[in-house]
């Protein structure tokens, strides 16, 4: 594993709070210790309460006690950037992020955000999601960074903790889920967060196996899984409005207001601006990147992609157009660039995919050969579908969306030369997918789940309505959801999880090479070459069989890597595997222990497209 990635968890929020560390987090806790014993009962209170609720720069803030320089502490949402605040860059959804498959561009993504929070004077970033998706109509799944464990700690922060996996009934229902299952599927990032020093964790509306989460002794109470097994040492918050008769503040009031300043006092606090232009060259440049990086290539007909410059480009789909504003829940008003709700973002500039094309060519359709660029899979599509047959025309599909999309009623429609899946790419949209069009970007984004044939064939789905207010949603899939159940079960998708096309761009993998210093440390490596005719990034993908006696999926993410490849040039890759890449929960021992036995080792370039394979014994 990459020590770069993890960290992204920690830099999300410290460069939100602050431009440096000042102090050790032992000393922050000496001084937060003093500092205590000399609050009053009153001022005990007040610093276990929110105040000013979206007033501002603020979705909410804590209380002041100006006579021990415990200042009020600014918190907004923001898993795409700032939100109601004006002035801040659009930033690409987390399932974007993900979709890059590359750990530099993650980190560079949390960097941004959080000087855009420091630059405004947002102390607390609540964000960005790190609920691993388990359904694919998962309301916030976007939020996120898509259905597995590993590739979702690598780029997340710290909420919502925990088993909030869908919007319906998320206020009452009950995630009922076995031991294992939470522990190794939905703690993973968590605890990869903690590991990297996350300061803050926000709870999360639900209730687990029948209790609320902010009120869950054993999962956030001072010997409870959060703080006594991962050793989390920041403060929780409660999502808006998720306490309850016994919540976390009125439960163990001593430990929080002892968590909280120690926090404060570990960063410097920057002061508030709300006005001040926290947009830069540098971040639009990188959500552009972003962007291009993240559009996976699902299908190319023919090399229909990229575009030359002499074609004539006919532009349908609502979906293409501009966007006059996107409040907390209505963004579909034009291009699709963010999601809704309190993970959306104040966009204060948008491109959108008609204005950029227009720039890039004179988008109108002439005698001879046509392409057909639609942005929208319903009416608008069938239209072109009928529009292109029998004409010397290329149809070219460009989806946005929050998750998969079932394309079985068109996929193989020979008239739709090619398919992308652009996700939603913040405010550079139509620029970034113009990168792709007319190949600036060669592209090289992967899929963060399987697109299945069929929406049954997915074993878990959101509850959206039952007769009871109060529903219990059964983990019944345990470990096995998306490309983890369709390998157990042989189930064929359209496109696999980590799937993804280039132009020109084929690679040749070599030298696999095992090694192990301890039963509990190995190390994968390999070659990787570019038998293409253009420069282009290969990610490489490694996987993981447990003991078949483990009851483990067939194969398990365990490392990924975005390598940059000219014509004909190789590369070595390298993946470490620790303890916890190869541990299973124990409910003997209560924690997560080294499965004994024979793993097998995959390394491609999709779950299904697998190049090499080894093995290493326990």
């Amino acid at each position: 594993m990459s020590s770069l990635a993890p960290f992204w968890c920690l830099l999300v929020f410290v460069l939100a709070v602050s431009s440096q560390v000042t102090r050790s987090w032992d000393a922050a806790k000496a001084l937060a210790s003093s500092t205590v014993s000399a609050l009053t009962l009153r001022e005990k209170v007040s610093l276990v309460h929110g105040v000013g609720n979206f007033n501002g720069l603020c979705v909410g803030n804590t209380y002041a006690i100006s006579r021990l320089n415990i200042p009020s502490i600014c918190m907004n949402d923001g898993p795409a950037g700032l939100r109601e605040v004006d002035l801040v860059s659009g930033f690409p959804a987390g399932i974007n992020a993900a979709a890059t498959w590359n750990k530099a561009l993650m980190q560079q993504r949390g960097e941004a955000i959080g000087e855009e929070f420091r630059t405004k004077g947002a102390h607390v970033f609540l964000g960005p999601a790190m609920d691993v998706t388990r359904a694919p109509e998962a309301g916030r799944q976007w939020e996120s960074f898509g259905v597995d464990s590993y590739l979702t700690g690598e780029a997340a922060c710290a909420k919502h903790f925990i088993g909030n996996q869908q919007e319906s009934f998320r206020y009452s229902e009950s995630s009922v889920i076995d031991q294992r299952t939470l522990q190794e599927k939905y703690v993973y990032p968590f605890r990869r967060a903690v590991d990297a020093g996350v300061a803050c964790v926000m709870c999360s509306y639900n209730r687990v196996n029948g209790t609320y989460a902010c009120e869950n002794p054993a999962l956030i109470g001072e010997t409870g899984l959060l703080k006594g097994q991962l050793g989390f040492k920041g403060y929780v918050v409660s999502d808006w409005g998720a306490t309850h008769g016994s919540a976390i503040g009125q439960q163990m009031p001593g430990d929080w207001i002892l968590r909280f300043p120690t926090t404060n006092f570990n960063v410097q606090s920057s002061s508030s601006n709300s006005h001040v232009n926290a947009r830069t060259a540098a971040h639009t440049a990188l959500i552009r990147t972003i962007g291009g990086a993240s559009a996976v290539l699902l299908k190319n007909l023919n090399n229909a992609l990229p575009l030359v410059s002499s074609e004539n480009i006919a532009v349908v789909g609502l979906d293409a157009g501009p966007n006059a504003g996107c409040t907390l829940n209505a963004c579909d008003a034009g291009t699709l660039s963010v999601g809704w709700g309190s993970g959306t973002n104040s966009l204060a500039y948008l491109v959108p995919p008609v204005t950029a094309i227009q720039a890039q060519v004179n988008a109108t359709i002439a005698a001879g050969h046509a392409t057909i660029l639609t942005t929208s899979i319903s009416n608008d599509l069938a239209a072109a579908m009928t529009a292109a047959d029998g004409a010397d025309v290329a149809l070219i599909v460009v989806i946005h969306s929050v998750g998969p999309v079932i394309l079985e009623a068109w996929i193989d429609n020979p008239n739709v030369t090619a398919v992308i899946n652009a996700g939603l790419p913040g405010e550079q949209s139509g620029s970034s997918i113009v990168d792709v069009l007319w190949g600036i970007v060669n592209p090289s984004g992967r899929l963060p789940y399987s697109i299945a044939k069929s929406a049954s064939d997915y074993p878990a789905h959101t509850l959206s309505f039952d007769v009871n207010l109060f529903p219990d949603i059964t983990y019944s899939e345990g470990l096995f959801t998306d490309y983890m159940y369709f390998d157990a079960q042989n189930v064929t998708p359209r496109y696999e999880f980590g799937y993804g096309l280039s132009y020109s761009f084929s690679t040749i993998y070599s030298n696999l090479v095992i090694t192990s210093s301890s039963s509990t440390s190995h190390t994968v490596t390999l070659v990787v070459q570019n038998a293409g005719t253009r420069a282009g990034t290969e990610i490489v993908q490694l996987y993981i069989g447990f003991p078949p006696a483990a009851g483990e999926p067939p194969k398990l993410l365990r490392g990924f890597e975005a390598v940059d490849l000219a014509p004909g040039v190789q590369s070595i890759v390298t993946f470490p595997l620790v303890e916890k890449d190869i541990s299973v929960w124990s409910s003997d021992v209560g924690n997560l222990q080294v499965y004994p036995g024979t793993f097998a080792v995959y390394v491609g370039s999709s779950s299904r497209d697998i190049r090499l394979t080894g093995g290493f014994t326990v």
